[in-house]
This record gives C-alpha cells, sequence and structure tokens, in this order.
C-alpha cells in the first residue's frame, strides 16, 4: 500500500524493509499482510455486504494463488482441505462447471463444456 510514509508490504512493513531471507520474518509479514489487508476488512463489512466480504477475500485468494505458483484449484486443495471435501449431496466441491485457465497473468473463468 502507498502511503505518504512509503510503500508498505503489510502494516508497518515497508517493501524496502521485508527480510526474504528470514522465513520466519516473512511469514509474519505475509500473516498480517492477510490479516489486517484482507481478513479484517472482509469480517468488519461482512454484516453490512457478504457480497463485498466475499470479493476482498476473493481477492487474497487470487494474491495468494500468484504467490505460490499454482492454479486456483490446486492451491484452495491445499490451502483449504475442506474446499475438497464432499457436500451433503456427494459431489465434490472442486467438481464445479467453472474452470480456471491463466492468460497473461490474470485468471479467466470459463464454463466447461
Amino acid at each position: 500500500m502507498l502511503t505518504p510514509k512509503g510503500l508498505f508490504f503489510a502494516p508497518e512493513v515497508r517493501f524496502k524493509d521485508l527480510m526474504l531471507d528470514d522465513p520466519h520474518a516473512f511469514a509474519d509479514a505475509l500473516a498480517a499482510r492477510a490479516e489486517y489487508w484482507f481478513f479484517r476488512p472482509a469480517r468488519t463489512i461482512a454484516a453490512s455486504s457478504p457480497f463485498a466480504a466475499g470479493i476482498v477475500v476473493a481477492c487474497f485468494i487470487d494474491a495468494a494463488v500468484e504467490f505460490a505458483g499454482q492454479d486456483a484449484v490446486r492451491w484452495l486443495h491445499d490451502a483449504v482441505p475442506s474446499s475438497a471435501e464432499r457436500d451433503a449431496e456427494g459431489v465434490t466441491r472442486n467438481q464445479s462447471p467453472i474452470r480456471s485457465r491463466r492468460m497473461s497473468g490474470t485468471v479467466w473463468y470459463t464454463m466447461r463444456g
């Protein structure tokens, strides 16, 4: 986030100060970024606008997928195992008629057919 104080990766963590060589510090910075810039705002607006909250969470998922270098289905399967569980009707949740494909860094969603 660009502020008058500089470009921040997470609250109180400037990009220029990001410690990529220290896995614990980097994990803490990622956790702070997710909590303060994605999940906390989503929780704040969830009661008044669940759709908007879902968009904020979807933005996080898209960023996490891009960071991991995976496709969305694989990332969700690994990061959120419950997304691959069978629902009450016995259909696996990730067997959606919608599939994603990447084009120039953008995820496009198309109907399977």
